[in-house]
């Protein structure tokens, strides 16, 4: 992956950014690309407009694959080892304000074509080989104490059947708060609480996707990537819900346990414990646990998941720190 930012500075209240998020992959045999670009018009009030286009992203859902199932049975269904998944393409305008320092709003339209990567079974089964949606979407945002504390945001999104050729009628709420507690000597504390549903799913709603599941709306990011997120967990396990609810802590200080080790402890600048956990219609609930330390060079995070009752995986996730310190 490679990510790449320029800012042009008309005036201290007057940025233009833009941003490449672009990586290959080799499993997929594809790249994956992410172009956001923003205007501030007004940097103080931090209203902006913003586009952002991207492409390459895959999304799977279950329950068309088990349509198609029940249309070709499944002998033909396994000669397809990807029926599960669809490339993403999206494109979303919007545009930002704060009013104050406590809160802000967010309007704007969001597109999202996605193609079946097997098209032959689709075909077979007689289905749409894409899905179209394009739903308005709306954003309140609230800062209890201002732009140093929690943050809370409520997000409704609707999509709209007909409109510019979109084929889904859905709408979707999302609640979501977030808060990056700084603590004595260099500790803190990361923490994030959500809720989710969908109100409305009808027609061709196979991949509908919480999109403000994966959004950080913290002023400055959290310390790390894998702060307020889960890292094991499958998408499918909250997308193909009507409805989610979650909770994220990151607890980081400089010194935990490697830290005190003679030789190690050296090189070692954080470390972090990690606690998440999610409800849904298909995890009652979805546990995960890590570890994780940041050295000058990388950093290491180790997890392990128990889904309804059942330890299920352990993974272990690298990131480099080649270029923070320059």
């Amino acid at each position: 992956k490679c990510d790449v930012r320029l800012n042009y500075m008309f005036s201290p209240n007057i940025i233009l950014t833009t941003r490449l998020k672009a990586g290959y992959s080799f499993k997929q045999k594809q790249p994956h690309i992410s172009v956001p670009t923003m205007f501030w018009y007004n940097k103080n009030r931090n209203g902006y407009i913003q586009l952002e286009i991207g492409n390459g992203n895959w999304i799977s859902n279950g329950n068309a694959a088990n349509y198609a199932r029940k249309e070709v049975g499944d002998s033909v269904i396994n000669q397809y080892p990807r029926i599960y998944y669809f490339k993403d393409s999206y494109a979303k305008i919007l545009n930002n304000y704060d009013i104050n320092a406590h809160w802000g709003i967010q309007a704007g339209l969001i597109f999202h074509r996605r193609k079946a990567v097997e098209h032959e079974v689709y075909k077979k089964a007689r289905m749409p080989l894409q899905y179209i949606s394009v739903a308005p979407l709306f954003e309140l945002q609230w800062r209890p104490t201002g732009w140093y504390g929690p943050y809370v945001v409520l997000d409704y999104e609707r999509g709209i059947k007909h409109f510019l050729k979109g084929d889904i009628d859905y709408e979707r709420w999302e609640l979501d708060a977030q808060w990056k507690l700084k603590l004595q000597q260099l500790k803190t504390l990361q923490m994030r609480m959500g809720v989710g549903c969908y109100t409305l799913q009808d027609g061709h709603t196979f991949f509908l996707d919480y999109s403000n599941f994966r959004e950080n709306h913290v002023p400055g990011g959290w310390n790390d990537d894998w702060s307020g997120e889960f890292e094991l967990l499958n998408s499918d396990k909250y997308n193909e819900s009507r409805w989610y609810m979650r909770g994220n802590i990151t607890y980081e200080s400089p010194l935990l346990a490697v830290s005190h080790l003679p030789w190690a402890g050296h090189f070692i600048e954080m470390e972090r414990l990690y606690a998440s956990i999610l409800a849904s219609k298909n995890c009652h609930p979805y546990i995960e646990l890590g570890y994780g330390f940041t050295t000058r060079l990388f950093s290491m995070g180790l997890f392990l998941s128990n889904d309804s009752g059942e330890i299920k995986e352990f993974g272990c996730k690298f990131g480099f720190e080649l270029f923070r310190h320059w």
